[in-house]
């Protein structure tokens, strides 16, 4: 799909991976939303970008669904789809004398990079089958942006890497649903 004057969304778009994409498809002319929980963060990238910047949670349904309203608003529908959101947050399942991992450190991890990827694709999925294709096939493109963690994680991983993996193993079966839709 030629990105130019497409209308993309970005999660985790003020920092890192997500920062970095927004700067490439701005280059090649297309209209960015960068969706992230750190609204100033955000608008500050925006700014050296010249894209739009909007506060999301993306483990949030009705989060979700202001920030694509706001970016339909600003940029028009979205139909690609970057999903960088993510957090890590190291330390061994247990240690010595230091007692288990707590269970919130995978629990918050899974709410963004798993739940969050699933809910930002199920949600930007059902907007982009209601668009008319672009050059007669591609109705849109979505982007999982997982790890090579999610395959061979490293100690003091074991949180993040399952959460990975879970994006691993949910992308190609969902290609295969939306398939149809282009």
């Amino acid at each position: 799909m030629d990105v130019k004057n497409q209308s993309v969304v970005i999660t985790g778009g003020a920092s890192g991976l997500g920062a970095g994409a927004a700067g490439l498809f701005v280059e090649k002319g297309a209209k960015v939303a960068l969706f992230d929980r750190n609204l100033e963060l955000a608008e500050e990238v925006a700014g050296q970008l010249n894209c739009a910047a909007f506060q999301c949670d993306v483990a949030d349904e009705a989060s979700v669904l202001a920030a694509l309203e706001q970016a339909t608003g600003a940029n028009g529908a979205p139909r690609i789809f970057i999903n960088c959101a993510g957090i890590d947050i190291t330390g061994r399942i247990a240690t010595r004398g230091g007692g288990p991992q707590p269970l919130a450190a995978l629990g918050s991890q899974i709410a963004v990079n798993l739940t969050g990827t699933f809910n930002i694709c199920r949600l930007g999925a059902d907007l982009v089958r209601q668009l008319a294709p672009v050059d007669g096939e591609e109705q849109g493109v979505m982007v999982n942006v997982a790890s090579a963690a999610g395959l061979d994680g490293p100690r003091g991983q074991t949180a993040y890497a399952a959460t990975k993996a879970a994006v691993i193993g949910m992308t190609l079966p969902m290609a295969r649903d939306l398939a149809a839709y282009g």
